[in-house]
């Protein structure tokens, strides 16, 4: 690439004064949008992180008690997300347990992220060709869908929306040099760290605007006003740390427990190459991205490949090339996190991880294309516009993957067939519609690619006792808690499993399920139809309206007419 091929995209691409194009060119992004997402709109819940959200979640009531639990502990599944436990129990409040609403909701907060792009990229390029590249491809990209689609990913889209936002202001205080402007970035910062921690580095994404806007980074004044966002990096880091330690319902893949730091590192690696790969390539998304059986060659070259980035970010620096270094640092800084050093999830990625990195890559396209020989334009705008076509295609046709839990982790399985986990989630989707071959079939390979996989072991013990077979059942749900003694659900069905055997540690599990997990219903339902059963009815209703206080909507007919 040529010195001439490097320069920062021009700046006078239109006239200042006229804004009607730039309005224009908004709007037709935002209708392509609302057209490519609206078929969201049909989709179910895709259950996994929807149930610990909203399906299956004991504080999802929109009230005081739940709202100060949110704040002050966070949810009951490890994650620190108030804000966005918040807008859930407001759909609640609405909508119970019909998706549409949430999809809805989830389109408009895409809507506006797409709005605060624009304007934060045009802010700080001022060229309409290079933003209106950069917020298509951003916007348009198939990995998006698992955020906007995926009615938890409301996670991504509400922390990204306030880290834009508060972007947007602190550019705009930078060049008035007004203080009501980094208050206002600040708070917007504040509610990003409230809607998910992912956001944590935002700081260090402020010094890289610096950079790109031309100002010294390294100055007493500039450092200083950096001070509140790193205190607050600072306590909701801290924060963030807390709550999944305090959690008995946080999830993580048990492979990268069992790493070394350096294997973390290899694999590290390895996802940041994967993500790179998705990006140019997305024919591989998936919900879930299960870790390798083994370390393949790929990984050990991919170090070589980091290697290589954080040296060509050297060479930028040194030659000033600014916007190729500005958007590999967007992209990297907002993607650190999430590579899984420091174990946060399921997998060796994840799509959505990628809803606010993608700006950074959108930049160095826009870049190419406005900065490229003019004898070649053409030909490129033309290949970035096929490549946006293809993108806004795949787009509307993995929406349809969302559809349901079964067809959600059918995809999964289709790409990683040892997915036990997708098995273990698809099966429960079967049982969930009562056909329990097919359920029972998914839980089978499940345990038999993953002997230790509590859950599936849970699930299946839990088809076995539907169909009377008690006896393997204990054998699993004895295994389960084994693995998990912290395992309120295996407590629970052991528990019944035990009660047609005429156990005489029945009413300990259930005790037990209910002192994990005091806030879930069934347990109290599941121990008020012991107490029934054994001729107890004041101590078993009062445990039947303690479910129901919680939100139980349904039971056994037979159980609930003995407590109206």
């Amino acid at each position: 690439m040529t010195k001439k091929s490097l320069k920062q995209p021009t700046k006078t691409l239109i006239k200042k004064e006229n804004q009607t194009i730039k309005r224009v060119v908004l709007f037709g992004i935002l209708l392509l949008n609302l057209i490519v997402f609206y078929p969201s709109l049909k989709c179910g819940f895709a259950e996994w992180d929807d149930s610990v959200y909203v399906t299956e979640n004991p504080n999802i009531a929109l009230n005081s008690n739940n709202i100060k639990q949110s704040f002050t502990k966070g949810e009951t599944h490890g994650v620190y997300a108030p804000l966005t436990a918040l807008s859930f129990s407001m759909n609640y409040s609405q909508a119970k347990m019909n998706p549409k609403p949430y999809h809805f909701t989830n389109i408009i907060f895409h809507l506006a992220m797409v709005l605060l792009v624009f304007l934060l990229i045009f802010s700080l390029s001022k060229n309409l060709l290079f933003t209106a590249i950069v917020t298509l491809f951003f916007s348009l990209h198939p990995a998006q869908v698992e955020s906007v689609t995926y009615i938890s990913g409301r996670r991504d889209l509400l922390f990204s929306l306030f880290a834009i936002a508060s972007m947007l202001f602190y550019v705009t205080y930078k060049a008035k040099q007004k203080s009501q402007w980094l208050i206002l970035s600040i708070g917007c910062f504040l509610l990003s760290l409230l809607s998910k921690t992912q956001a944590l580095l935002l700081p260090f994404v402020l010094f890289a605007i610096d950079y790109y806007m031309g100002l010294k980074v390294i100055t007493k004044k500039n450092i200083l006003e950096k001070i509140p966002y790193i205190i607050l990096t600072i306590i909701f880091g801290i924060m963030a740390v807390v709550v999944k330690q305090a959690s008995t319902e946080f999830r993580i893949t048990d492979e990268i427990l069992q790493m070394s730091y350096i294997d973390r590192v290899i694999y590290a690696c390895y996802g940041f190459v994967m993500y790179f790969y998705q990006l140019f390539i997305p024919n591989h998304l998936s919900l879930i991205h299960p870790y390798p059986a083994t370390i393949p060659i790929l990984a050990y070259i991919s170090i070589f490949f980091v290697l290589g980035i954080l040296y060509s970010m050297y060479w930028l620096y040194k030659h000033n090339q600014k916007t190729i270094l500005f958007g590999l640092l967007f992209f990297s800084i907002n993607l650190v996190l999430m590579l899984q050093l420091f174990p946060n999830s399921y997998g060796l990625i994840n799509d959505h991880y990628l809803y606010m990195p993608i700006i950074g890559i959108g930049i160095l396209i826009a870049h190419l294309a406005t900065n490229i020989h003019k004898k070649y334009q053409k030909t490129t705008l033309g290949i970035i516009a096929v490549f946006l076509i293809v993108m806004a295609i795949s787009t509307v046709s993995r929406i349809e993957v969302f559809t349901n839990p079964i067809t959600v982790n059918s995809d999964v399985i289709e790409k990683y067939p040892n997915s036990y986990v997708a098995l273990n989630n698809r099966g429960t989707a079967y049982f969930n519609q009562g056909d329990y071959n097919r359920a029972l079939e998914d839980f089978n390979q499940s345990i038999l690619i993953n002997p230790n996989s509590a859950y599936s072991l849970n699930n299946r013990a839990t088809i076995n006792i539907s169909i009377g077979k008690l006896e393997l059942a204990l054998v699993d749900l004895n295994k389960a808690i084994l693995i998990k003694p912290d395992y309120a659900d295996a407590f629970s069905n052991r528990a019944i499993a035990k009660t047609f055997k005429r156990d005489s540690t029945i009413l300990d599990d259930h005790n037990k399920a209910i002192a994990l997990q005091p806030k879930k219903a069934k347990y109290y339902y599941n121990r008020g139809t012991f107490y029934l059963l054994n001729g107890q009815k004041d101590i078993g209703c009062n445990d039947l309206q303690t479910a129901r206080k919680l939100g139980l909507k349904k039971g056994n007919p037979r159980v609930d007419v003995m407590c109206p």
